[in-house]
């Protein structure tokens, strides 16, 4: 009797509010099982309609090359030699080719993923640089610029807490527009990357979240540095230019 095993897209698509087992696939050919969809070509892919057939039974239908999948404990690559023997004490001309454990399988079918995330993680690094290149260099012009003003301030009594909250103020204007802006940006931006996000929603709050977190603190330790100069005004100095 020749039968087959159905996955659950089929039997769903195809013999749907019927049992399957017991159906006539094909002619002369009955279902005996169902098994789970997997994914047979990547991760992100959705698995289609598939039956599988018992090797003996094929009869030309599947004409792609033959796989051997082995369940090991502890490390696979061990048990190589063991395998090509135990190949070649069946049949001595049947080659044994590409053996690769389950991480490389998964490495290779996620290669080009990585590769753009890498791609995409360098331009980010060097966003961040120029973000905080941008603060401190907008932040020393304000000070050098603002340094007679902070000089008169520091003489009449101002608080080095409250000349760092005077810059902050300054600062949290075009910080706070650019955060603005680049989550309008990435909500349109997110749709074009959906593609290549697994199992991560292109909108996600907590890196939505995270992004604005650290975009604020890039301008903080951009800010740093002509902060601490602004403390260090000599009040005379300032005045006296």
């Amino acid at each position: 009797m020749r039968v087959t095993i159905v996955n659950e897209t089929l039997a769903r698509q195809f013999l749907p509010g019927r049992e399957p087992v017991g159906q006539e696939l094909m002619p002369g050919v009955r279902v005996v099982g169902v098994v789970r969809d997997i994914r047979q070509e990547a991760l992100d892919a959705r698995q289609g309609p598939a039956f599988y057939l018992p090797f003996e039974q094929r009869n030309g239908l599947a004409a792609a090359p033959n796989f051997l999948v082995i369940r090991t404990k502890g490390d696979p690559r061990a048990l190589i030699p063991a395998l090509k023997q135990a190949v070649r004490s069946a049949d001595p001309l049947q080659p044994v080719l590409d053996i690769r454990t389950m991480e490389d399988v998964l490495s290779r079918s996620v290669t080009q993923r990585r590769l753009l995330a890498s791609l995409l993680a360098g331009f980010a690094a060097l966003a961040v640089l120029l973000s905080v290149v941008g603060v401190y260099g907008f932040l020393s012009y304000l000070v050098s610029h603002r340094s007679k003003e902070i000089g008169i301030r520091i003489c009449l009594g101002a608080q080095h807490g409250e000349i760092l909250i005077l810059l902050a103020k300054q600062l949290s204007l075009p910080v706070g527009g650019g955060l603005l802006a680049g989550f309008a940006v990435s909500l349109i931006v997110t749709r074009v990357l959906s593609q290549w996000l697994f199992a991560v929603q292109p909108n996600d709050p907590a890196t939505v979240v995270t992004a604005a977190v650290m975009t604020a603190a890039v301008a903080l330790l951009g800010g740093l540095a002509p902060a601490s100069r602004a403390m260090r005004v000599d009040p005379l100095t300032a005045i006296r230019m």
